[in-house]
């Protein structure tokens, strides 16, 4: 599913921009090839300069929303890249905090520990078993 797609496209306005422009060039697309099946002679000459133009233009988009995939990828990169400098720099307060804080015993894993006698998960015939649904149109369905 790529919901995120629209969840960030309701966010971003240029990408709300870019994917009504797609559609509609998509939509101009369809209406024109159904032209071109129903024409004949010179009309399908004309229809053809069309088409050739309207895959022009959904191309461009194509290679515009790419270069924009592209933008997004390199300032996330760039955001990684500062928070792992970040990290790299705090290192040694890292550390030593985490040992200071229980010699003997240095902090690892998540601290989860499993019940004696506890099952992780519910039984498979079990309405707990069944998996949550979260909707962003709906409210929430779970068990």
């Amino acid at each position: 599913m790529k919901l995120a797609g629209f969840w960030n496209m309701y966010k971003d306005p240029q990408a709300r921009e870019h994917f009504v422009k797609t559609t509609r060039a998509n939509h101009e697309l369809r209406e024109l090839a159904g032209q071109y099946k129903a024409a004949s002679g010179k009309d399908k000459d004309a229809l053809k300069e069309k088409i050739v133009k309207a895959v022009g233009v959904v191309f461009d988009l194509d290679v515009s929303q790419k270069e924009l995939q592209i933008k997004r990828m390199q300032d996330e990169i760039a955001s990684l890249k500062g928070k792992v400098a970040k990290r790299l720099q705090l290192k040694d307060k890292y550390v030593s905090s985490a040992w200071s804080s229980s010699p003997g015993k240095a902090k690892t894993g998540s601290g989860r520990r499993r019940a004696a006698g506890r099952r992780l998960r519910p039984p498979a015939g079990s309405r707990a078993a069944l998996p949550r649904i979260v909707s962003p149109i709906l409210p929430f369905s779970g068990p």
